[in-house]
């Protein structure tokens, strides 16, 4: 048990060193050499509303007007017996009224549909030739005797540590199928297990 609980604490050791140095490096984006100068279309669709003009008042001129008004009666025809009307005329004098009309409808709403091209540059987006990618791999190696790179020498470590770690949980498999062997042995001399 002892063995089990060193080996694990080991391996929670070696994986903490291998956490930070994730975070520790400077993270690099891959260049992938692609046309990344894309022509996107769009199509919008909208109401184009009616078009109306105002229109001029209208204007209504009615004319003066003489109208025939019976007045009386006068006593006329066969011995002056019959009632004969009297008609007068009267002049009715005529106006012009001006008429407010409602706008004209020139054209009426009908839907329109625009496409629209627009060119984007993901490139210039991502950085272009003013700011590239970073593309160098992460450096592990100084070429340096004396004074190693900080991640190669953490690479180095966790390689070791876990190589270490493969060796102990082996030696402890192996001593765990010895006790098991050695008690299914017991059992079966002293028949509980057939």
């Amino acid at each position: 048990m002892k063995g089990m609980l060193d080996g694990l604490s080991g391996l929670s050791e070696t994986v903490q060193i291998l956490l930070n140095a994730f975070v520790d490096h400077t993270h690099a984006l891959p260049r992938i050499d692609l046309n990344l100068e894309k022509t996107i279309t769009a199509s919008d669709r909208h109401m184009v509303p009616a078009k109306y003009v105002q229109q001029k008042p209208q204007e209504i001129k009615v004319p003066d007007k003489i109208i025939k008004i019976k007045t009386g009666t006068r006593k006329g025809g066969y011995r002056n017996l019959q009632n004969i009307p009297v008609y007068s005329n009267v002049t009715v004098p005529g106006f012009t009224k001006t008429i407010e009309r409602p706008p004209k409808l020139v054209r009426p709403a009908r839907l329109r549909v625009s496409h629209k091209n627009q060119k984007i540059n993901f490139e210039a987006i991502i950085g272009g030739a003013a700011n590239p990618r970073f593309t160098a791999p992460i450096e592990t190696d100084s070429n340096d005797v004396e004074n190693p790179a900080p991640l190669g020498l953490q690479t180095n470590k966790v390689n070791k540590d876990t190589e270490d770690l493969i060796e102990l949980f082996t030696k402890q498999k192996d001593q765990l199928n010895v006790i098991f062997n050695k008690a299914t042995d017991f059992l079966s001399r002293n028949q509980f297990v057939n």
